[in-house]
């Protein structure tokens, strides 16, 4: 069912098309709103099993991450069936993308019940762990040269006649003809944009290619923040930015000749950072995992047979042998339980200790009446 699931899914991805926002929005097709009635459903039956009385292991939180999307997602696209809001289509299609790549992890996870890959998973559980850990060794690094570059090139005398070329330049990229035939002024905007910070930063932007992709991230931060906040925001999350150099420059993302043109302290920063995040740390990061497999290794096999016992009583008590979406109904029933005995509890509280103040004082009463007779 998953695997089905997972296809209707990528029907859907593909059905999405984010290039109508300025004019209209894809209506609402049937196989939509057979996706959205599934996401529910694998919802529900996530939560009804992770309240069930007999759950022995708690939720994964990525488990928890993917349900968030799915639910904030379905929301987003239902939302733009009764408006038009540009910046909830964008974020359907967003977080439509991201969360794919959750819904295809979890069919490891379901062959897991295999010997040889149920191992693996198990190691790679382990790998995880490490990697939270290293990961905030290496934010504190990173942030450290993300202030550094940025602190350096924010000193830089920029060059005024170099903007101004590149704004000349951007009006070339984009002409009103070619604004217009997107969606006019929101699209004229978009493409002027992008072809300015294209050339700005010397990065190829779809925009100065005049393929007239829309700046997504730009609309979001200012539907969030006002335009002033959102346009400076927008600027220093580029990858390009002086801020974000460091995120990438650890994969090799950097380009010596910008380095030279660069103010000064950037290169030999760039060259301390370099070594420091791909060499020194990355063979940290593998012997850590290195360490871990051999740890884990040599209990793996009495480690999937636990996990293994765990999902079979899982199955026999705590699961519903009915897979979503035909489990919709049913786990909404539980859940429609689950609160009204939320709700009603304190009443049943209140009523319960007066059922037993009334039986404690009836044979002190009855005690009482006994003596003065």
């Amino acid at each position: 069912m998953h695997c089905l699931f997972l296809v209707l899914y990528t029907y859907v991805l593909s059905y999405v098309d984010i290039s109508k926002i300025p004019e209209s929005y894809p209506a609402l097709s049937d196989a939509e709103k057979v996706f959205h009635l599934w996401s529910l459903s694998i919802v529900l039956d996530d939560v009804a099993s992770a309240i069930d009385a007999d759950q022995t292991e708690a939720t994964p939180p990525i488990k928890i991450l993917r349900n968030v999307l799915m639910v904030v997602g379905v929301c987003a696209r239902l939302e733009t069936a009764t408006r038009h809001a540009p910046v909830l289509y964008s974020m359907y299609q967003i977080l439509l993308s991201f969360n794919v790549v959750f819904i295809a992890f979890a069919l490891i996870e379901y062959r897991s019940y295999s010997k040889p890959i149920g191992v693996l998973y198990i190691v790679i559980q382990r790998m995880m762990q490490d990697l939270v850990i290293f990961m905030e060794v290496f934010l504190y690094i990173v942030v450290g040269f993300m202030l550094a570059f940025y602190g350096l090139y924010s000193g830089a005398t920029p060059n005024e006649g170099a903007a101004a070329d590149a704004d000349a330049a951007a009006d070339a990229f984009a002409p009103a003809d070619l604004a217009g035939s997107y969606g006019g002024t929101y699209g004229g905007e978009q493409l002027q944009r992008g072809a300015r910070r294209a050339l700005r930063t010397g990065a190829s932007h779809p925009a100065a290619e005049a393929e007239g992709v829309e700046d997504q991230v730009s609309e979001l931060w200012e539907a969030a923040f006002s335009q002033e906040t959102a346009e400076k925001l927008d600027a220093h999350l580029e990858p390009t930015s002086a801020l974000m150099k460091p995120m990438w420059a650890v994969y090799g993302a950097f380009e010596l000749e910008e380095l030279g043109n660069a103010p000064i302290g950037v290169a030999p920063l760039m060259w301390i950072y370099v070594l420091l995040s791909s060499v020194v740390l990355v063979n940290l990061l593998v012997a850590m995992f290195s360490d871990t497999y051999t740890k884990v290794v040599e209990q793996a096999e009495k480690e999937f047979c636990y996990q293994r016992y765990q999902r079979m009583y899982s199955a026999q008590n705590v699961w519903d042998p009915i897979p979503p979406p035909f489990s919709l109904p049913i786990n909404a029933l539980k859940l429609f339980r689950a609160a009204m005995r939320v709700l009603l509890a304190p009443f049943r509280t209140g009523a319960a200790a007066t059922a037993r103040g009334a039986a404690i004082a009836d044979p002190l009463h009855r005690g009482a009446d006994g003596g003065s007779s």
